[in-house]
């Protein structure tokens, strides 16, 4: 049984309505995957990052999904009374 070839011309018309008409979302969010090995040890970092069609902005949040989860407390830092004296060439703290 021998098939007609269909019009290449009129399969590319229908392709093209086809993705004309197709809508997309206005922001995209992706998964970024930092993956690293150091010393024999693995570890990887997520980050959360997003695509905008209107304004074609990528978005990438600079913090890990793992630090958002389990945030840092900082601590201050430990100072002691001599490391807070001048030296006045005396024998005695000022």
């Amino acid at each position: 049984m021998i098939v007609a070839a269909a019009d290449p011309y009129a399969i590319f018309a229908r392709a093209r309505q086809y993705w004309e008409a197709a809508r997309y979302p206005a922001q995209v969010s992706y998964n970024v995957v930092v993956s690293v090995k150091r010393t024999g040890v693995s570890s990887s970092a997520h980050y959360r990052s997003y695509y905008d069609f209107q304004t074609r902005a990528v978005k990438v949040i600079a913090v890990t999904d793992e630090e958002l989860a389990h945030p840092y407390t900082p601590h201050g830092i430990n100072a002691s009374r001599s490391m807070l004296r001048r030296s006045t060439g005396r024998t005695t703290p000022s």
